[in-house]
């Protein structure tokens, strides 16, 4: 079947880095399909070009990304939310099985069957830590600060607590007018507001609940960030942990290409 992979690497060089870091591991795990760099940087073309022939690198000034991008320190992900909300729309995105990962979600056994998950469904992800808009406005949002953004508020006065926020950092699609919808409906609801994908992703299946997703096992997904944000001790894996997500646990299980990302991401200094 024709599959392909695709990544995101905007703004920051340490985005760069681990995009880098990302394609030699996905490697080395055994992804032998294409796999797809979107971004807004055009010197990272020749430089992936160089690391692997069978990267394609999909610059994005030609696309509609029609809201600010990310500065090199601003650390908003404005870019790669813009670029990530939109992926099924592109040119690159009509093989007939797609998968996107973001460049800190690593895979520590063989992940070779994770294209079996979809299964009939047309899009499949797994269900985020706070598994739900209540549970994201409530409780570690508040710590964060961010519970009075305008797209907090929103979802809050909706009160749709049975509504599942899917973490965005692995979406598995097929090609096809569904996904087509599914995307175009996730990036009008979230430039609402130009914030963070996944609390629009929530909104959008709220307003379309004719868009069905398949909910992947977690073990697909394992975020740990926040845990490591909070400064809490970290979650001992379960056996059946495939994929984890976490910058901190990217960099030890591809520590090697992580270091020779880094010397190859010194030519995007200023």
């Amino acid at each position: 079947m024709d599959r392909a992979i695709h990544l995101i690497s905007t703004g920051e060089r340490i985005r760069k880095r681990e995009g880098i870091a990302s394609i030699w591991h996905l490697r080395k795990v055994g992804f032998n399909e294409r796999i797809y760099i979107h971004g807004n940087d055009i010197r990272w073309g020749d430089i992936i070009h160089k690391i692997d022939r069978n990267v394609t690198y999909c610059h994005h000034d030609e696309y509609a990304c029609d809201t600010p991008r990310d500065s090199d320190n601003d650390g908003d992900f404005t870019a790669s939310r813009n670029i990530k909300t939109q992926l099924g729309l592109f040119d690159a995105a009509n093989h007939s099985l797609n998968l996107f990962l973001d460049s800190d979600v690593v895979a520590i056994k063989d992940p070779s069957n994770i294209w079996e998950q979809i299964e009939d469904y047309k899009i499949a992800m797994a269900v985020d830590r706070f598994s739900n808009l209540h549970m994201a406005y409530n409780k570690p949002r508040t710590l964060l600060g961010l519970q009075k953004e305008w797209d907090f508020m929103l979802a809050n006065n909706l009160i749709i607590e049975d509504i599942p926020i899917y973490n965005s950092g692995m979406i598995l699609w097929k090609y096809g007018l569904y996904a087509k919808e599914f995307f175009t409906e996730w990036h009008k609801e979230w430039k609402r507001f130009g914030n963070r994908d996944q609390q629009a992703m929530a909104r959008m299946l709220y307003w379309n609940p004719k868009i069905e997703i398949k909910e992947v096992s977690p073990m697909w997904n394992f975020y740990t960030f926040n845990m490591y944000y909070f400064n809490l001790k970290p979650p001992k894996c379960a056996d059946d942990v495939i994929m984890v997500h976490s910058h901190i646990a990217a960099k030890e299980v591809y520590k090697e290409e992580w270091m020779r990302a880094k010397e190859l991401a010194k030519q995007f200094s200023d």
